[in-house]
């Protein structure tokens, strides 16, 4: 498993492969694919490029109550005491788990992580959302589901929902710019046991592959062009 994660210069399986001489045997194409090295270091760099990607860029339907408010988001930059990135909605949980993915060193544990940010982002919409929140942390809540807390919405305020959740985990993922999160990705898809795939877990781990995926595949030039003209 080591090796699979520390070969810098494995590449992805190439489509156009040639046959030599009818023998059966292959040649890797080089033109066009990158290692998983250069895969997580595009990534990266995209990440880094896109730092600026707030909720409204998102369109998070959920805290739309929120961006819509642009004097609330002045007033909480203004206040020294206040962090403006974390107004709309704090992710520092989610943010931290996602960063320390890196730092497991089997797929279980990497899916526990996976796991405890994607709950987090559940945490972090219903704290947004809701107007008070007593009783319990972020962590309490997530590690311990049956803790004691109150909570008030404003029942005009639409409730997270499950298409709040991609959106949220991407602007997680974004502020976290985890290195190797590719890679990562790629050694839990080959070494973990079949069984942790399922359930909530697997549901986690499926989200933040479509948060990456995203992430690689945006076209940020193109992206920007369409909304500078518009």
């Amino acid at each position: 498993n080591s090796e699979f994660r520390n070969d810098a210069t494995r590449t992805e399986t190439s489509r156009d492969s040639d046959t030599n001489g009818g023998n059966g045997n292959t040649t890797t194409a080089s033109s066009g694919w990158k290692t998983m090295r250069e895969s997580d270091a595009a990534l990266h760099e995209k990440m880094m490029l896109l730092q600026f990607v707030t909720p409204a860029h998102l369109e998070i339907e959920c805290l739309k109550h929120k961006f819509d408010n642009s004097h609330g988001v002045k007033d909480a930059a203004k206040d020294e005491n206040a962090d403006a990135e974390n107004y709309l909605i704090d992710l520092t949980y989610s943010v931290e788990k996602l960063k320390s993915i890196q730092h497991q060193a089997s797929p279980r544990q990497m899916l526990q992580n996976i796991l405890l940010a994607h709950r987090g982002i559940s945490i972090a919409l219903n704290a947004a959302v809701d107007e008070t929140t007593t009783g319990t942390t972020p962590v309490d809540q997530i590690t311990q589901p049956s803790s004691s807390s109150t909570s008030f919405r404003n029942p005009n305020h639409q409730p997270p929902g499950a298409d709040d959740i991609l959106p949220t985990l991407i602007l997680a993922v974004l502020r976290a710019h985890p290195q190797s999160l590719w890679k990562n990705l790629r050694f839990i898809e080959h070494f973990a046991p079949p069984s942790l795939l399922l359930g909530e877990m697997g549901y986690a781990y499926t989200n933040l592959c479509g948060a990456t995926h995203f992430l690689k595949k945006l076209d940020m030039e193109g992206h920007l062009a369409e909304v500078t003209l518009g």
